[in-house]
């Protein structure tokens, strides 16, 4: 081997030397730190088991014995069912179809709750829309409605709403029922010289209330000229109205509804503490908005494809309705939104 090539190896060498003793130091280093860690871990341990022998065993608590269970109440709002709509997902055969949804989803929902307290009663908040109006946008006798208003009423929605109001009953022992009229049933045509209590909605009711005349367990609050129902469900205060007066800021009603609501809670401070708002009108559903001391809720609606509220204001329907349940002691004590498709 020549002189040069031994040179070459004996560089290397060395260098290898070198790096395996950084390796080592690196290594020895890494040694004392685990000895120290496991030293400060070893402490703590003692430390710890120390404190915890000086614990007092902890008695199980006893359960307390509840002896009577509240009564909660039920509280469907219903409302912007459009009988007549016509869209291409939604008519009045999809209106029965979605009613029946309606009440399978209630009846689900409440025989699981009674399980654990009792549920007897039933508050039923027709909130307006309920029939469609044919003069309401331009052109929408000819495009939006399937069916003259007087058949909306008297062909489908009475003998419907009456086979609804029946499966309440037949399910509740009592059924109280607070009407509000929408924007949608009014004579639009004749807004000028036709009270406001003049509505579709309001024959609509008024003829239910007749079909289901002898119904000692049913009870119809009904005021054609006013445009809203307050009311006390185990002591608290609602106050249920279409919403359709709501103003909206960049297409969205949710300053609007917290603004006005807390108006009419100091509005009518003297006659009704008003802790709950019920509201209609924007097809979207909103089960709960919470505000300082007031709550909104917002009800969906039954139609679908709603063509004129998206080139409008860009609101797609969604069939959904707000089911809830109150406590006499913690109000709104559980909140639904009904999916009317399943």
């Amino acid at each position: 081997m020549e002189e040069k090539d031994v040179k070459k190896l004996k560089r290397v060498w060395a260098k290898e030397r070198k790096s395996l003793k950084a390796e080592i130091r690196r290594i020895r280093r890494l040694q004392k730190a685990q000895e120290k860690e496991v030293l400060v871990a070893d402490r703590i341990c003692a430390i710890v088991r120390d404190s915890v022998g000086e614990i007092p065993p902890i008695a199980v608590p006893t359960l307390p014995v509840i002896e009577h269970l509240h009564d909660e109440v039920a509280l469907l709002v219903l409302s912007d069912c459009h009988i007549g709509k016509k869209t291409k997902s939604y008519n009045p055969r999809v209106f029965v179809k979605r009613l029946r949804s309606l009440e399978a989803s209630m009846l689900s929902i409440v025989t699981s709750l009674r399980s654990i307290r009792p549920i007897r009663k039933l508050v039923l908040v027709f909130n307006g829309d309920v029939v469609d109006s044919t003069s309401i946008y331009p052109g929408q006798a000819m495009d939006g409605v399937s069916m003259p208003t007087i058949d909306q009423i008297f062909t489908v929605g009475v003998p419907e709403l009456t086979s609804f109001l029946l499966f309440c009953l037949a399910n509740f022992e009592e059924v109280e029922v607070y009407c509000q009229r929408g924007n949608h049933g009014r004579l639009y045509q004749a807004k000028w010289v036709v009270s406001k209590g003049t509505n579709w909605d309001v024959v609509l009711y008024k003829a239910l209330e007749v079909a289901t005349r002898g119904q000692e367990r049913l009870t119809w609050h009904i005021n054609p000229l006013e445009w809203k129902s307050m009311f006390k469900v185990l002591g608290h205060g609602f106050l249920a109205c279409h919403g359709d007066m709501i103003r909206q800021y960049y297409n969205l009603p949710f300053y609007g509804l917290v603004r006005q609501s807390t108006r009419w809670q100091s509005a009518y401070r003297k006659r009704i503490k008003l802790d709950y708002f019920l509201f209609s009108h924007f097809h979207s559903a909103c089960a709960g908005l919470r505000f300082n001391q007031v709550e909104v809720f917002v009800n969906g609606s039954f139609i679908t494809d709603d063509t004129f509220g998206e080139e409008q204001i860009g609101v797609s329907s969604t069939p959904e309705q707000i089911f809830i349940g109150v406590h006499p002691k913690f109000g709104v004590s559980w909140r639904y939104v009904l999916d009317l498709t399943k």
